[in-house]
């Protein structure tokens, strides 16, 4: 996902709100983009503990463990 450098860049008229309204989305874009970093990261995490996963299985160990059990609840 590729995301604007800031919420103005989404907001017509922001140069117009209140300073309370602007704090308040400077606020909510600071969580939004806090939790898309945190969803990259898991993601990228997942991806290379499956990857591990898998080659440990290639070789035959760990292979009564699923990748799909292990992170199901993840995406």
């Amino acid at each position: 996902l590729v995301t604007e450098k800031s919420w103005k860049e989404l907001v017509p008229g922001h140069k117009e709100m209140s300073r309370e309204l602007c704090h308040q989305q400077e606020a909510l874009w600071e969580l939004l983009t806090t939790e898309l970093i945190y969803v990259r990261k898991l993601k990228i995490m997942t991806n290379l503990l499956t990857a591990g996963l898998l080659n440990l299985q290639r070789v035959g160990l760990l292979t009564e463990v699923s990748a799909e059990i292990l992170f199901g609840n993840v995406p």
